[in-house]
């Protein structure tokens, strides 16, 4: 990753020759800082997309049922899910 923020911030810097504004300056710059702002971005986006959230869902699940409420909300979602499939196609049938 480290060699990829490299190859975009190699790709702003502009070799002072003294005719460079002040101008083209402040937007490479700016360049520079967008670039390593969406390598952060993207550092965290990788480690969310790693992250294994199975446990957390088996353990909702398991409290769920163990409170008993996980019946309602299956039920409460095949209701929602059924609403949603009429809206569509009686939305594909004008």
């Amino acid at each position: 990753m480290a060699a990829q923020i490299a190859k975009f911030v190699g790709f702003y810097y502009f070799p002072s020759q003294g005719e460079a504004s002040e101008e083209l300056i402040k937007e490479l710059e700016t360049n520079i800082e967008n670039e390593k702002r969406k390598a952060a971005n993207h550092r965290q986006e990788n480690i969310r997309r790693r992250h294994n959230y199975l446990p957390l869902i088996v353990e909702l699940l398991k409290t769920l049922a163990e409170e008993g409420c996980l019946v309602d909300y299956v039920n409460k979602a095949k209701t929602v899910a059924k609403e949603r499939k009429a809206v569509k196609s009686a939305a594909g049938k004008k």
